[in-house]
């Protein structure tokens, strides 16, 4: 991927309907890229830098990573907690009781935005109107994925669905 397109990627994050959509794009990039892939228990990982999730993420939000609306756009690496209706989700699907604190690691949005390139990948229908809000809107930490707008070199992968309010863009 480096020798083909001139950059590195650090990570990829996919999102699946379900494991079996998750395994096929797995292989896809197995045979692309000639990576392995690696098996855990909600992704498939392809190489160190693709992973394939077997469920989607809740993605309507606009966030990026795990910064959710709210979150400084001054913020660098640092503990993100859940937005508490994905993390409700999380427990429900995992059975992870309230004593467990659920958050993770994620790049700040600062962060994020001093990488020399980004490329964001949207898909699916229900993303459409975040993707119209991000792209079209005002740049505001309620829509943490709108500051993307001032990255210079940020390229936006969306399928017909996820674009259908941005077509005039391109």
């Amino acid at each position: 991927v480096r020798a083909m397109l001139g950059f590195e990627f650090a990570h990829v994050g996919i999102n699946s309907e379900n494991k079996d959509e998750a395994l096929r794009a797995a292989k896809l990039l197995e045979t692309m890229f000639g990576l392995p892939i690696r098996e855990t228990s909600k992704s498939y990982f392809t190489g160190a830098p693709f992973e394939v999730m077997m469920a989607k993420g809740p993605g309507k939000n606009g966030h990026i990573g795990i910064n959710q609306p709210g979150t400084p756009f001054g913020s660098e690496t640092w503990v993100s907690p859940m937005d508490p209706v994905f993390e409700e989700r999380v427990r429900r699907e995992t059975g992870v009781g309230e004593d467990y604190p659920l958050g993770g690691l994620t790049l700040g949005i600062r962060t994020i935005m001093h990488t020399r390139r980004i490329v964001l990948i949207a898909k699916g229908e229900h993303k459409a109107e975040m993707v119209r809000r991000m792209l079209k809107g005002p740049v505001t930490e309620e829509i943490p994925a709108s500051v993307l707008q001032l990255h210079p070199n940020c390229t936006f992968l969306l399928d017909a669905d996820a674009g259908r309010y941005v077509a005039d863009l391109v």
